[in-house]
């Protein structure tokens, strides 16, 4: 038998691979197979493959290609402390045991970063380090414990199982990945992953799954658990759900990777008592949020290359129903919408609100009070915005019971297709039904700068004159068309 023990400082790969020559060769052969072997060694600093180590203690076992690992501590690793104990058979040929390993960071962030750097390729890594950057206590306080183990099947497949729990940036976490198959041939391998977490404040979940993530501490504790099963290569069936107070959302369907990159269909939900916490959180704000918003939908998703697709689109926004088919990408960096919706109602004053700001349509009633005649409170004396704050872009085809025009004019069973911008709002092929005749015609709203621009054209044909003119002590059926410009 050997027994050997080392101290040392500074310690590179160079020095790694001239100590690891003394007991394994360059073929991956165990120079020491015939002895029984124990070492015990200390260094540091440990410089290897780009990572810097402050510390490195470890004490072996090697016995008929039976490696035991009594200890093995790593400190000062981008500023995580990592240790582990284990038991791996046929070392070094064809490893298989167990191990058992804990990881200890104040912020695992920078460790992240690390790895991602010296693993470009990652997309995990990537993923991570981007979500980091993003939401800086994300992996604070971080205390990780893993079991991983390896098995021969005996028929050529090794069977792997990892499983791990801890906490990390106020989440507490556990999640386990199983499967079987060739080293050569893993993404045909059959394997089944799980993942639940919970916090107390829900934007945390939101920024691990790289969703934008502002701290504004109105959501409260939520949970959130994913299932999978199948194969890298062919996709994993999969079930998501992230619930909260008054609030779940779900996905069940197949996830893949592809040359695009991340490929998902199935079919997606979406129930809220109020979603514009949830939205605000993500740094979502809608025309004439504020008031609450009420939300049920379910869709078939199907999303790839950066887009999503939703057919049979069906719910309610605020108990208002809400169907059709829409597409959703992302130009010139906001959410872009096209298809086509069939909606209960639709007020288009919170659009032009979000097109010339959120005073542009307050009455000037300081005015209106130094002038009795009504002059000063005719019009807003707040300027229009120089710019839009649309959240959204759109180009749809819909139709809707009631359409408003905030408190100045409502019409029925309205079809219309709707073209929205950050320049402004573009209505045409509009077909409705107003005062008992038939309104039809279009009409384009702009913002130019701050400058308001409008035109349009409508003509209301087999208008019922007493509502038209209920004060006139007028009867009849009238026609009448108009061309504004402004």
């Amino acid at each position: 038998s050997v027994l050997m023990r080392l101290e040392g400082g500074d310690l590179d790969v160079d020095g790694l691979a001239a100590f690891a020559s003394i007991f394994v060769s360059d073929k991956g052969a165990n120079r020491f197979a015939d002895r029984d072997l124990d070492f015990q060694i200390k260094a540091g600093p440990v410089n290897a493959g780009g990572l810097t180590a402050d510390t490195v203690d470890t004490a072996l076992r090697l016995r008929d290609g039976l490696l035991e690992i009594d200890r093995l501590s790593v400190g000062g690793l981008a500023g995580a402390s990592i240790s582990a104990t284990g038991r791996i058979k046929d070392f070094p040929a064809s490893p298989t045991g167990k191990l058992d390993a804990s990881v200890v960071a104040v912020d695992l962030k920078p460790l992240i970063d690390v790895a991602a750097q010296h693993y470009p390729d990652s997309a995990v890594l990537r993923g991570l380090s981007s979500r980091a950057a993003a939401y800086p206590e994300l992996f604070q306080d971080a205390r990780i414990d893993l079991v991983a183990s390896a098995a021969d099947n005996g028929d050529g497949a090794t069977g792997l199982a990892v499983s791990g729990q801890g906490k990390a940036g106020g989440s507490a976490f556990s999640a386990s990945l199983s499967g079987k198959g060739a080293v050569d041939k893993l993404l045909e391998a059959p394997v089944a992953l799980t993942f639940n977490a919970k916090n107390p404040d829900a934007t945390a979940l939101l920024a691990l799954y790289g969703l934008p993530a502002l701290p504004l501490g109105m959501l409260g504790e939520a949970n959130t658990d994913i299932q999978a099963k199948g194969t890298f290569g062919g996709g994993l069936a999969t079930n998501f759900s992230l619930a909260g107070n008054d609030f779940k959302a779900g996905f069940e369907g197949t996830i893949a990777d592809t040359p695009q990159g991340l490929a998902a269909k199935g079919k997606l939900s979406l129930d809220a008592a109020d979603i514009e916490p949830w939205l605000m959180t993500s740094g979502i704000g809608l025309p004439g949020m504020g008031s609450g918003m009420s939300t049920s939908l379910a869709a078939q998703g199907d999303y790839g290359n950066g887009l999503l697709v939703l057919d049979e689109l069906s719910g309610a926004i605020n108990e208002a129903a809400v169907s059709g088919d829409v597409n959703i990408d992302v130009k010139d960096g906001v959410p872009h919408l096209a298809g086509a919706l069939a909606l209960d109602e639709l007020d288009l004053d919170p659009l032009a609100v979000a097109l010339f700001g959120d005073s542009a349509f307050l009455a000037d009633k300081e005015g209106a009070a130094k002038d009795r005649a009504g002059k000063g409170g005719v019009w807003p004396a707040t300027p229009f915005s120089q710019k839009s704050s649309l959240p959204f872009t759109a180009d749809l085809d819909l139709t809707t019971a009631a359409l408003a025009a905030g408190r100045f004019a409502t019409a029925y069973d309205a079809a219309f297709s709707l073209k929205l911008d950050q320049e402004g709002i573009r209505v045409s092929d509009l077909k409705a039904k107003l005062l008992g005749g038939a309104l039809t015609g279009l009409f384009e709203l702009k913002n130019n700068n701050g400058t308001g621009l409008f035109s349009g054209q409508m003509k209301l044909a087999g208008a019922d004159l007493a509502t038209v003119l209920p004060d006139a002590g007028i009867s009849g059926i009238g026609d009448f068309s108009t061309a504004l410009s402004s």
